[in-house]
């Protein structure tokens, strides 16, 4: 069975009640290895809002990451990825493989693929030097290694 429709079939069968569902990673890529896993990103609708949690299971002898959020959790989980500028969900959602196929999915995958090229906000001067810090002490820790 292909990756996308072992990914289909978990989500429809594990998450039916799932508002988006994207694979991504070398699946979504077409660059599968036999070591390769299934990386999809779930968000969840209605009563599951506060839900956020990452699941590692197996499906048809394919090992999953299922990246789950409610609605709510997920806007949080995304806007963290901002702010730390490392959209990791946001590269998820523009890269991926559409498996749920609804106006929710689009829109994600639309803002995702917006977010990305704008790249992050500037650093402000205190966490500019709090870095420049953190990367001498690296230095100097591998320099006495």
């Amino acid at each position: 069975m292909d990756p996308y429709a072992v990914a289909r079939e978990f989500v429809d069968q594990r998450y039916p009640d799932a508002q988006v569902a994207i694979l991504d990673g070398s699946a979504a890529s077409g660059a599968v290895t036999p070591t390769s896993d299934l990386d999809i990103l779930i968000v969840l609708s209605g009563d599951s809002a506060d839900v956020s949690y990452v699941e590692t299971t197996t499906h048809r002898q394919w090992l999953i990451e299922a990246f789950v959020y409610g609605s709510a959790r997920a806007r949080e989980w995304f806007q963290r990825g901002h702010d730390e500028r490392r959209p990791v969900l946001d590269s998820l959602a523009a890269n991926g493989l559409a498996i749920s196929k609804n106006e929710e999915t689009v829109a994600l995958a639309k803002e995702a693929r917006e977010v990305i090229p704008a790249g992050p906000k500037p650093l402000g001067a205190e966490e500019l030097d709090l870095r420049r810090y953190k990367l001498s002490a690296w230095i100097d820790d591998l320099e006495g290694s």
